[in-house]
């Protein structure tokens, strides 16, 4: 990611198998965004002296986005599952051509879910 901009062609590795460490300049591009693509994604958040946390369950949704405020500093993070992406690095504007829209047709209904649990 690039600024407020998606750049789906040169994505961040992360090993997600290890706990990633959190600190404000991993922000400094703008969120981090997984991609299950539709598979289950669990993400827990923990505060190492308490053991305190929550972890964010998602299902069937194609994105799930890690943020928090950038350059100001924020006491918080956010996890949320997104069913699409900001306008990308070579958007046109038009709506119909933004990567990772979703569309109904008249009538159309869709479900989605995910859960939140502190512990």
């Amino acid at each position: 990611m690039v600024g407020p901009y998606s750049d789906l062609g040169h994505p961040k590795e992360l090993d997600a198998r290890r706990p990633i460490q959190l600190n404000h300049d991993l922000f400094d591009h703008d969120a981090l965004v997984f991609a299950p693509y539709g598979a289950d994604l669990s993400l827990t958040l923990t505060e190492p002296e308490s053991g305190h946390g929550v972890t964010v369950l998602t299902s069937g949704n194609p994105f799930v986005g890690v943020w928090s405020q950038y350059p100001n500093t924020g006491n918080f993070l956010c996890i949320e599952p997104w069913w699409g992406l900001a306008d990308g690095v070579d958007s046109d504007g038009q709506l119909t051509h933004k990567p990772a829209m979703n569309q109904l047709a008249p009538g159309g209904v869709a479900n989605y879910q995910f859960s939140i649990r502190p512990f």
